[in-house]
């Protein structure tokens, strides 16, 4: 921040193609994708809801998306459970 509360914008000391800017991702995460034939798939993949409704009117919703596995009951307020898809398919099958 600057002396007037503002945030202050630094753009970059110079301009750069795409290809050279670096990412950082988590090593499991770059393990998975370098196992791939083809990483760019990941990103083409629609994501996955599912919704089950239990007797008592409450529900899971179970999102897929990017390797993950994200799991809400309606019935734990603002709480979301995210799991690899490998370990959650491992669980239940």
């Amino acid at each position: 921040m600057n002396k007037n509360g503002s945030l202050r914008k630094t753009p970059l000391k110079k301009k750069r193609a795409i290809s050279k800017l670096e990412f950082f991702i988590p090593e499991y995460e770059y393990r998975r994708l370098k196992k791939m034939k083809d990483p760019i798939e990941t990103l083409e993949r629609p994501v996955e809801h599912m919704t089950v409704y239990r007797n008592d009117g409450s529900s899971v919703t179970l999102t897929a998306e990017n390797g993950r596995v994200s799991i809400v009951d309606s019935r734990e307020k603002n709480v979301r459970h995210i799991i690899e898809a490998d370990y959650f398919v491992s669980k239940i099958l």
